[in-house]
């Protein structure tokens, strides 16, 4: 196992219950009105029930995280299928299984890792008197979509110009 993939396993690993503990933090510390819509001065003018938001959460992580769990099931059933025998990947199912496993982990652990930063800026804003939008959380669309766009690439970058590894 490459250092890649033990770094997505345990990525993965400590960003789900990460994310379940920012959501219950958030839960106890938001007021019962959430502004989750802010007009371009950055006053809210759209707002959700509390509970609402907390089963709308709960859904879209276990969403999230049942249907990226599925896909590395049959993202690996696809590789042993879609990869050209010229290519080495080809010989070795159990490294090409490794390989698309660590990507599957890294990709959910990307996810995971944006929903926790979503909710810590939903937290914080609402933290604030009145609710008001005073910082710019732009960033965080914008290293999402970097570290997305990395990973993304990984896995056909990782099959078609490397050789996969030897193991004792």
């Amino acid at each position: 196992m490459t250092i890649t993939q033990v770094f997505f396993r345990i990525w993965k690993a400590a960003s789900l219950p990460l994310l379940v503990a920012t959501l219950l933090i958030c839960y106890f510390n938001l007021p019962d009105q959430v502004a989750v819509h802010f007009s371009e001065k950055g006053q809210p003018n759209g707002f959700i029930n509390k509970q609402e938001l907390f089963y709308w959460a709960v859904a879209i992580i276990m969403l999230v995280n049942l249907l990226m769990s599925a896909f590395g099931r049959s993202l690996t059933n696809l590789l042993q299928k879609a990869i050209p025998k010229n290519l080495v990947w080809s010989q070795s199912p159990i490294q090409t299984l490794k390989v698309s496993e660590g990507w599957t982990n890294g990709l959910t652990a990307i996810l995971n890792t944006f929903l926790i930063l979503c909710l810590v800026a939903l937290n914080k804003v609402n933290g604030e008197e009145n609710q008001l939008l005073t910082f710019n959380f732009n960033w965080i669309l914008i290293v999402t979509a970097i570290l997305f766009m990395l990973i993304l690439f990984y896995l056909p970058y990782k099959i078609l110009y490397t050789k996969p590894t030897e193991e004792a």
